[in-house]
């Protein structure tokens, strides 16, 4: 093969190493967050009303971004989203998984059945299907989730009406 056919092998696996490291590093940094975001949710601090730290999302200039301390995200447009929170997903058939489909549609339904025995989580579903979704990690977090489902729905409603 010589030398050129020596060289693709390592050339694939520092790739994969380098997107194992990304992987790593998104993971803690989302780790982060959520810890992040609990802290404040814990230590009962005000929030700008456009922050909903219990869904995980932020609100500016019409659209939905992914709270995070580091990472600017752009999930979608405000105007036509709605936010829920659901119970952990048990999947045991394929009943389970039509349930999840049509609850969530396909991304949803992919999700949801990938998280077997998964603690609960917020969701926010975007007009295109796009699914997104927080665990939540304490009962003051899903606390909050609840009071933020509701504001982050009458704002949803008055983004489709303006």
């Amino acid at each position: 093969m010589g030398i050129m056919g020596s060289d693709l092998p390592s050339a694939e696996a520092r790739a994969q190493r380098r997107q194992q490291k990304e992987r790593k590093e998104q993971e803690w940094r989302e780790q982060q967050d959520a810890r992040a975001r609990a802290d404040i949710l814990r230590s009962g601090r005000e929030l700008p009303d456009n922050e909903f730290l219990g869904l995980g999302v932020v609100i500016r200039d019409g659209d939905v971004l992914a709270w995070s301390r580091t990472v600017v995200q752009v999930l979608g447009p405000l105007a036509g989203a709605q936010a829920g929170i659901a119970g952990p997903v048990r999947t045991r058939g394929a009943g389970t998984a039509v349930a999840a489909t049509l609850a969530f549609g396909v991304v949803g339904g992919a999700a949801a059945l990938g998280a077997r025995g998964s603690k609960p989580f917020a969701y926010v579903v975007f007009p295109d299907g796009t699914l997104y979704q927080s665990e939540l990690t304490d009962k003051r977090v899903a606390a909050r989730a609840q009071a933020d489902v509701l504001r982050f729905n009458v704002l949803a409603t008055r983004g489709d009406q303006e």
